[in-house]
């Protein structure tokens, strides 16, 4: 009898440890807050260490989202940072990623590099300003090695 009953501890022992990290998960899911992510890695981290600044000195794609207060559309906030993210780590470490709340029901995806600013574009065409800050951003980065 005590046969059947032996797979219950350990399934119990590790739902407890899992529960914590499952209800943050959950949590940063609904609240579209990617700081609760239970032990994210974020490649923004060593950006906002600093200020923005990275320490080698070499420029880094800034972007800028202009999220609209009435913004009605399927895609929310961490969605949209998630596709950024996606979009620029495949090329660069080199970029953070700022929302900021806006009159209106339009989202604005803008990308600085320097002095060079690209946008603001809607979500769905925001593909050119990733390229041409990529672009100038090695351009940038290639000058100053």
């Amino acid at each position: 009898m005590e046969r059947d009953t032996d797979w219950i501890r350990p399934v119990v022992i590790l739902v407890l440890l899992a529960a914590p990290a499952i209800g943050v998960h959950i949590a940063s899911h609904f609240s579209d807050d990617p700081h609760l992510q239970p032990l994210a890695i974020s490649s923004e981290r060593g950006a906002s260490a600093s200020g923005g600044r990275v320490e080698s000195g070499l420029a880094m794609v800034e972007v800028d989202v202009d999220w609209g207060q009435d913004w009605a559309g399927r895609m929310s906030r961490v969605e949209l940072r998630d596709a950024i993210a996606r979009s620029l780590s495949s090329q660069t470490d080199l970029y953070r990623v700022r929302f900021r709340e806006a009159p209106g029901a339009r989202i604005g995806v803008s990308f600085r590099v320097g002095p060079n600013v690209f946008g603001p574009y809607p979500p769905g065409g925001m593909r050119d300003g990733i390229h041409s800050a990529l672009v100038a951003l090695d351009t940038t980065n290639r000058s100053k090695r």
